[in-house]
């Protein structure tokens, strides 16, 4: 079990007793407690009250540790991930190419980022030093950026003088070690698993520091020139080192005292911590855990093709503002803030619409809401070039309810002890593998078909995909009941691990 999931797990029976502790009035028609059961209560809700209220504090800082981690990791990776194949394009690159550069890229971290979530879930770093048993995930994630930002000077230094082979064995080694961020949201996720606010109201801030910052750096850019996104991503990882860090030295002052609790649970029977595993039988336990749950297996095919179909939003539309409707980048920047305002209220309540609606209902609302994009985007023109604003507004809708729906149903169906391989395994088909293949694909076909026609194609796959899932819980009737009927979704849906 990661660090930060015993943290969670510890503390979720206390969370529970504290919003249980003020019981309601008895309706009139029901007899009164006796004073005696009165005073009794009142008597044991004050001997628990210092140590839930110690409890609660904990948990509060935790959870602002998880919001500091979700902006930190935001605000360091917008630069590249939105200005990026504008430089690849200004060093002669052709947008085919850049497809290409940034497909091979993510295939290498299809390969490399589990062995990275591997490392974290075994607990390698403690090799090294004991002491780092408690804190590997957060050592993994502080070596992973220190790496990937040595890689990414080099790259800055030399593209000019390099031809297309050399750009992208340079960028592949580079998405080899670039695994910080997933690391980073894979802790984000284990602090606020099963905590009252939940993974969305942490991740929001993730996306409040995109949108802020995308509109920072494409003011940077506009002033400075495309080479002002390096030096503004230097800034922002050297940022979240030191959060990760302060965050590092956090967990590891209270690691005593969680051992402590997590022996007297297993001494009582409440809990248990998850056992030490070898390599070959924690991937085992992976694989077996996706076949046997029908949900996590149709949840990854989705969020392939989601994936995949996302990239136009961001990829394309970048393109397309600066090549075809030559926007500025403050402008093009601008466009991830008006999706961080559409993010806000998705994120912070996607706990609620889960818990009404179901995780596949919110999914399938998030997928027809991205076609709905697709199409729009798809009608404008050069002389209403200003409505791309608005329209992107959606894109924010869409990842907030997407990606917060899918971690929760991903981290509550999982053991513990395959927390950070399941929140990379997700990110894995949604950004590597989907968005690989959307790369080359969306690339060339915007080369070669315009931007039109690749919005259109884009929406065509994205009904199929709809459709797709639809068709298959049309096959599960236990799932597709709890859809419909809404009630207790996170609880019918989670298998027993």
């Amino acid at each position: 079990m990661t660090s930060a999931t015993s943290f969670t797990h510890r503390h979720a029976t206390v969370v529970v007793e504290m919003s249980t502790t003020e019981t309601p009035e008895s309706p009139p028609n029901q007899p009164q407690r006796s004073d005696e059961n009165h005073v009794h209560m009142n008597g044991s809700n004050q001997s628990r009250s210092k140590p839930q209220r110690d409890a609660g504090h904990e948990v509060s800082r935790r959870l602002k540790v998880a919001k500091i981690l979700s902006f930190s990791s935001g605000a360091s990776m917008v630069a590249w991930n939105k200005f990026s194949t504008l430089w690849l394009l200004s060093v002669g690159l052709t947008p085919a190419q850049t497809g290409v550069l940034k497909s091979v890229g993510l295939v290498a971290k299809a390969i490399c980022q589990p062995a990275w979530a591997a490392i974290a879930d075994l607990k390698v770093p403690a090799r090294i030093h004991p002491s780092l048993e408690s804190v590997s995930s957060h050592f993994t994630a502080v070596l992973s950026t220190v790496v990937s930002l040595i890689m990414m000077e080099a790259l800055r230094r030399n593209a000019r003088f390099l031809g297309f082979r050399q750009i992208l064995l340079l960028r592949t080694i580079w998405a080899v070690t670039n695994a910080g961020g997933q690391l980073v949201d894979a802790l984000v996720a284990q602090l606020s698993h099963r905590t009252k606010e939940g993974y969305g109201k942490q991740r929001l801030w993730g996306s409040v520091s995109w949108g802020c910052m995308s509109f920072i750096a494409g003011v940077l850019i506009d002033r400075f020139g495309l080479e002002a996104l390096f030096a503004y991503t230097y800034v922002a990882r050297i940022t979240l080192l030191a959060c990760i860090v302060l965050a590092m030295v956090d967990w590891a002052a209270g690691s005593a005292e969680a051992s402590g609790e997590a022996q007297y649970d297993s001494e009582k029977g409440m809990s248990k911590q998850p056992e030490n595993l070898s390599s070959s039988a924690y991937f085992n336990r992976m694989v077996i855990t996706v076949r046997e749950r029908p949900q996590l297996a149709a949840l990854l095919t989705t969020t392939l093709v989601h994936g995949f179909t996302m990239v136009v939003s961001d990829n394309v539309v970048s393109m397309q503002m600066d090549r075809d409707f030559h926007m500025s980048r403050s402008l093009n920047g601008l466009t991830a803030a008006m999706g961080v305002l559409a993010s806000v209220p998705s994120f912070w309540y996607s706990s609620l619409l889960i818990s009404k609606y179901g995780h596949f209902a919110i999914i399938m609302l998030a997928q027809g809401l991205s076609v709905s994009m697709y199409v729009l985007h798809a009608w404008v023109t050069k002389e209403y070039s200003i409505l791309i604003l608005p329209i992107t507004a959606i894109k924010g809708a869409v990842v907030g309810l997407q990606w917060s729906t899918s971690v929760d149903l991903m981290q509550s169906s999982v053991d513990q002890s395959l927390t950070t391989m399941a929140q990379t395994l997700l990110g894995w088909f949604y950004y590597t593998i989907g968005g690989g293949v959307g790369f080359i694909f969306w690339s060339a076909c915007y080369q070669h078909l315009g931007a039109s026609d690749t919005y259109w194609l884009a929406a065509a796959v994205g009904i199929c995909n709809l459709l797709s899932l639809r068709a298959w819980l049309g096959t599960r009737k236990e799932v597709w009941a709890s859809v419909d009927f809404g009630e207790g979704i996170s609880r019918r849906l989670t298998l027993p691990p």
